[in-house]
């Protein structure tokens, strides 16, 4: 039986062997007794292998042009494929030209590559927007964000407010227990003046070493310059210089807020970038307790009632009050959460 090398039915590109065909192929050079049957049974797998790779666009498109039939330049219609020719034992496989000429045109009929190695038929279609699409779809995101953005913001904004606030309080009067441990009893070591440099001088030794606190400065409100302790996540808290009991805490840079206002008052950003506190433990004339143990928001005349933080004629959380304390109060009545209905915009 003639050897054919199987190199030879090897289609470039895939590298992949069509069996049947060899097999048949191989047939016909060793069995000629039989070989109109033989060719027979290889024209009907060829043209089915041909039928089923086409659709694959795989490299079958090499061989099967003249066996289905479809002719190729310079071959006449349904003339025989040129067949290799016969090997010897040992020898290597040939083409002949015509048979060469012949893929080759047929490869360039059908617009293909006319290499014999290579094949590369994509099976995916470039798909691409145009500019036209492009514009739409950023136009659109355009008004979405315009009009989700401010809203996403407030909320932010609101969200990192209510923190701050309840982690001050918190970690102000831990540090106020801890200062308990080392000096006492905290009505004993509380001082109450209006001393800028004694206030500074009682806040260092008494708060600064309990709190994560970063610097410590002044800065102008209404005239005057108050002590400040700055925190490390950007807040920070006064000590009004015309007593030691009223403080105000800054969500953010409090330079930034005092600015805000052309009269750099508390009464214009109170509630709003600056939330008032009140620290006075001192015992009661009458009883016992005191009349406010722990560093708490502003209270001072409130009744109890909710409303009475909203409404109330000189601190009321409100638009028309002179001095709005109390909205400090009220987040702490709501949960440490800005009320659906606060009457400003908080910032930091």
């Amino acid at each position: 039986m003639t050897v054919l090398n199987i190199q030879s039915l090897v289609f470039f590109g895939d590298g992949v062997i069509i069996w049947q065909v060899f097999i048949r192929m191989l047939g016909y050079y060793g069995a000629k007794a039989v070989g109109s049957i033989v060719k027979k049974l290889c024209k009907t797998q060829v043209a089915g292998a041909a039928a089923t790779l086409h659709q694959r666009k795989e490299g079958i498109d090499l061989l099967i042009p003249s066996l289905e039939g479809r002719g190729s330049e310079g071959v006449g219609e349904n003339q025989p494929l040129p067949q290799p020719s016969r090997l010897g034992k040992g020898a290597k496989p040939t083409y002949s030209q015509n048979m060469i000429s012949t893929l080759t045109l047929s490869r360039k009929r059908r617009g293909q590559s006319t290499s014999r190695f290579t094949l590369h038929t994509s099976l995916k279609k470039q798909v691409a927007f145009t500019l036209a699409e492009v514009l739409i779809t950023l136009g659109i995101i355009g008004v979405v964000a315009a009009l989700t953005m401010p809203s996403l913001i407030a909320n932010h904004t609101k969200s990192v407010v209510e923190a701050r606030l309840e982690k001050f309080y918190s970690s102000m009067n831990q540090a106020i227990r801890m200062a308990e441990l080392d000096y006492g009893p905290r009505e004993t070591w509380f001082e109450d003046n209006n001393d800028l440099a004694l206030q500074e001088a009682w806040i260092k030794k008494y708060i600064v070493p309990y709190m994560n606190i970063v610097k410590t400065d002044t800065v102008i409100i209404g005239g005057r310059n108050e002590f400040t302790m700055y925190f490390a996540d950007g807040s920070a808290v006064t000590l009004v210089a015309a007593n030691g009991r009223d403080w105000f805490f800054f969500p953010g840079d409090p330079e930034r807020c005092i600015s805000s206002s052309p009269s750099r008052h508390y009464k214009d950003f109170i509630g709003r970038c600056a939330f008032a506190f009140y620290y006075n433990p001192v015992p009661k004339s009458t009883g016992d307790g005191f009349v406010q143990w722990n560093f708490e928001p502003y209270m001072s005349s409130w009744d109890g009632e909710e409303s009475s933080l909203k409404n109330h004629s000189t601190y009321g959380c409100n638009e028309n009050s002179g001095w709005p304390a109390f909205c400090t109060r009220w987040i702490q009545y709501n949960g440490w959460k800005i009320p659906k209905d606060y009457p400003f915009r908080v910032k930091y």
